[in-house]
């Protein structure tokens, strides 16, 4: 008799370990649904945020009301002196919604000399232009800036016949005159 109370015992225990198991991942997936949604606001404001200096801008409005899609990269750090780099992240937008984050790779040789944040947007106009974007692409660039401490823009309207790049500085003391490359690389967001 006491064999059987045992094991019933043992059923017992084992269920309710199973339960609370049970229960308990129901309640982190419900949690992790509540961090997705609350990591989806949080995004969504840190774009419009980084968005918000280029749309205070007049001459980039048509810009905004006629891209396909639009990569805006929010920090980006370059420095160099002689060789230098940059480096930046950011998101894919495409009809108001992020659909995956881009990272901004560049190289430069030249006279170039200090370090500058900035941000980055990058308009297509057409859908071919955007396929090409997520498939990745690589450019030859050259590029004279010069950025004293806290302001600046750099607008370089014609990065490809399809593309416009626009540049906001945010900080810094760069010096350059250089020929380089940039690379963006697209990370499409996991479909669930």
């Amino acid at each position: 008799m006491i064999i059987y109370r045992l094991s019933i015992t043992k059923w017992l225990t084992v269920f309710t370990l199973a339960s609370l198991f049970l229960v308990t991942g129901c309640a982190s997936t419900a949690k992790s649904e509540s961090d997705h949604q609350q990591n989806a606001l949080s995004e969504k404001q840190e774009i419009n945020k980084a968005m918000q200096g280029f749309k205070e801008q007049a001459e980039l409005s048509e810009y905004f009301e006629k891209a396909k899609g639009i990569a805006i990269l929010s920090q980006n750090i370059r420095a160099g002196s002689g060789f230098g780099g940059a480096v930046g992240w950011g998101w894919l937008v495409v009809e108001g919604n992020s659909i995956g984050r881009v990272l901004h790779l560049q190289f430069m040789i030249g006279a170039d000399l200090g370090i500058q944040k900035y941000r980055q947007i990058l308009f297509f106009k057409t859908d071919s232009s955007l396929e090409q974007f997520k498939a990745g692409t690589f450019e030859l660039a050259g590029q004279a800036n010069a950025t004293a401490l806290v302001w600046g823009k750099g607008w370089t309207p014609s990065y490809g016949p399809d593309t416009a790049l626009f540049t906001l500085i945010d900080g810094g003391i760069l010096l350059e005159g250089s020929v380089g490359g940039h690379r963006y690389d697209f990370f499409p967001r996991e479909k669930k």
